[in-house]
């Protein structure tokens, strides 16, 4: 495997300046916080643990889409109902 600049042996690397992508709860004194990059030259780290936004956005994805599914079966009814009452209406 080839060896990244300013990696180091346990895989960190110090990278100054760079944007947090991830809730942050709480900020450490230091101001430092551990966080993932793909290389030296990335401009934005991802949180370790930074898949909790993952059950909240598949929560909210469910209930939209029992939603969309809720109308459409009521406006399927609705027409049905309208058809029922010009059918009796046409005899």
């Amino acid at each position: 495997m080839p060896s990244r600049p300013n990696a180091a042996t346990d895989h960190t690397v110090n990278i100054s300046n760079v944007a947090v992508d991830g809730v942050i709860d709480t900020r450490p004194a230091d101001d430092t916080l551990p966080a993932l990059v793909d290389s030296s030259g990335d401009h934005t780290a991802t949180l370790n643990g930074s898949g909790s936004w993952k059950i909240p956005t598949l929560t909210g994805v469910v209930i939209l889409g029992f939603t969309a599914w809720r109308i459409r079966s009521a406006r399927a009814l609705l027409r049905l109902r309208r058809a029922v009452r010009t059918a009796e209406s046409a005899t």
